[in-house]
């Protein structure tokens, strides 16, 4: 930082003039873009870009600062571009402030956390023309921007690498759970032969899943009575949950007068939970519960017997999600599966012993994959937070002068 120390010694010995935004760029509202052809112009809404048209709104350097929605989410573009509704793009005095600089300034603010409605976030014109910029000499505001991109440069080269580095885990994770649960016909080359071979020298039983656990659905109590949702304490289930892999929580609840109004019944924890239909992707994805809970109708909750360890029949079934896709009916985005095609879907079933050797191994491979707590995604994380630390050090200014 002294190269900074030095720099503000000579060219703001008295301290740096901060400004409001109004004073430092004009704020434009977007367009509309449904009438433009497509080309290769990027079109930005306040989650990125939406398309490529034929031609632009304006010519950065500019940024770009969401009006709805996600508020933090700021752009930096130079060359032409379109902008939407929902996101202001900025005219910049060139003469007073650097564009690079003044994107690096603003994310500091976390605009994000200045929502002006109560419903979808959303932010004014007005407000932001207040918002306070610190405005120092551009030699200055030069050299900060030389070090925050070296700093984004290095940042984002580790990050690939660490990506790169999950990747080749999560690729891994795959390959082992694969082979692992690769139970049919010559078990030699197994990881666990010798086990299997002592414990059933005959062979890996193939049984349809009625046969070693319960098979039920779920229901949903009625949206429009508010006494079954509101202030509810019974965790609910939805298909899109079934994402999360293990679930360890609810994202709704529903009162007892809701439960006691639909179909829906209560599962143990432990149970797996397959999603029968849902939008885009989520048919066939699969999840094993660490609560008691209830399920909405478009999901199947598989309660296992004593023959079954749960945690097995997770792991199994994320190997066959393609395959139940498949089997699955309707098109993409109709049909799905029923409760009948997963009563009779066939699973291996090892002993009890081999089951939880399975489990054992490959929950600690998905510890390392999945859990933000430990591994390579809580070092991907941590080296974002270390660039934002010190990116609003170097743009923390003291003894401002307004």
């Amino acid at each position: 930082m002294s190269r900074i120390d030095d720099l503000i010694a000579e060219f703001c010995p008295d301290g740096v003039t901060v400004r409001p935004l109004s004073e430092v760029v004009q704020i434009r509202n977007g367009k509309d873009h449904k009438s433009l052809s497509d080309g290769d112009v990027p079109v930005y809404g306040s989650g990125g870009i939406m398309r490529l048209a034929d031609r632009p709104l304006a010519h950065g350097p500019s940024v770009l600062i969401p009006r709805k929605g996600s508020l933090g989410n700021l752009f930096y573009v130079e060359g032409p571009f379109w902008v939407v509704d929902t996101i202001f793009w900025t005219s910049i005095n060139g003469g007073l402030i650097s564009p690079k600089y003044l994107y690096y300034f603003l994310l500091t603010l976390r605009l994000g956390e200045m929502n002006q409605a109560g419903g979808v976030p959303s932010q004014t014109q007005s407000v932001l023309n207040k918002v306070l910029v610190a405005v120092p000499p551009l030699p200055i505001q030069e050299e900060i921007v030389r070090i925050l991109d070296t700093f984004s440069e290095l940042e984002a080269e580790l990050e690939a690498e660490l990506e790169a580095e999950l990747e080749a885990r999560t690729t891994q994770y795959e390959e082992n759970r694969n082979r692992l649960l690769d139970l049919h016909g010559d078990l030699d080359a197994h990881p666990l032969a010798a086990m299997i071979r002592e414990l059933c020298p005959e062979g890996v039983d193939v049984v349809p899943i009625g046969r070693v656990a319960e098979v039920r659905s779920g229901a949903t109590p009625s949206k429009a009575v508010p006494e079954f949702w509101r202030d509810g304490t019974i965790p609910w289930l939805n298909s899109g949950e079934v994402n999360k892999g293990t679930i360890l929580a609810a994202e709704n609840h529903i009162s007892q007068a809701g439960y006691d109004s639909c179909s829906t019944t209560m599962i143990p924890a432990g149970s797996v939970v397959l999603a029968l239909a849902g939008q885009g992707k989520t048919r066939g994805t699969v999840g094993r519960t660490r609560l008691n809970c209830c399920t909405n109708q478009s999901l199947a909750s598989m309660i296992p017997n004593e023959k079954l360890n749960g945690d097995f029949l997770y792991f199994y079934l994320q190997t066959q999600y393609m395959r139940l896709r498949e089997i699955s009916s309707g098109d993409g985005t109709r049909g799905g599966l029923n409760l009948e095609m997963v009563r009779t879907y066939t699973i291996p079933l090892p002993p009890l012993p081999v089951q939880e050797e399975i489990v054992r191994i490959l929950d600690a491979f998905d510890a390392l994959v999945t859990d933000i707590s430990i591994g390579l995604p809580a070092e991907i994380a941590a080296r974002r937070k270390q660039y934002e630390y010190y990116r609003d050090k170097l743009l923390n200014f003291e003894g401002l002068a307004a």
